[in-house]
């Protein structure tokens, strides 16, 4: 691989695109446990340059799994935006991270599409009762490397 460009698709599965990227772009090969089946698929500063955040979202509006897990992960906008809804108590929010991110989404029919680099805009905090929490990104890049 040379770029990973916005709408074309990678494989199946996370961990084989991230083995791949390693190789192709120099990220964090000792963080490639946290894309195996059963894993949050997101890494913290995993780029070739530490600073940059990968994830891959394996359940959202484009699946049929959309609020699996206590997040709904909703990708809108002709794709420049995602949210994630925290549903409290099922999934307790976590600390923002406020690195750009580099991120996948799966497609109904099983292959990840590259969305391109985000940054998080905004977190909208959900009511005292419900402490539900509303996280948005939006794209700053369609291609990879940026």
């Amino acid at each position: 691989l040379s770029t990973l460009q916005q709408g074309k698709v990678y494989g199946t599965a996370a961990i084989k695109i991230y083995d791949e990227c390693c190789a192709s772009f120099g990220w964090d090969r000792s963080q490639r446990g946290k894309f195996a089946q059963q894993r949050r698929l997101f890494a913290v500063a995993a780029d070739a340059d530490r600073k940059r955040n990968i994830w891959f979202i394996c359940h959202s509006n484009w699946t049929k799994e959309h609020g699996k897990g206590g997040k709904i992960n909703t990708i809108k906008d002709n794709r420049d935006t995602v949210e994630v809804k925290f549903i409290y108590p099922i999934a307790e929010p976590q600390a923002c991270d406020l690195n750009d991110t580099v991120v996948f989404a799966k497609r109904k029919d099983g292959f990840y599409e590259f969305l391109g680099v985000y940054k998080m805009t905004g977190i909208t905090p959900g009511r005292m009762e419900t402490r539900n929490q509303i996280e948005t990104y939006k794209r700053i890049g369609s291609v990879w490397p940026i």
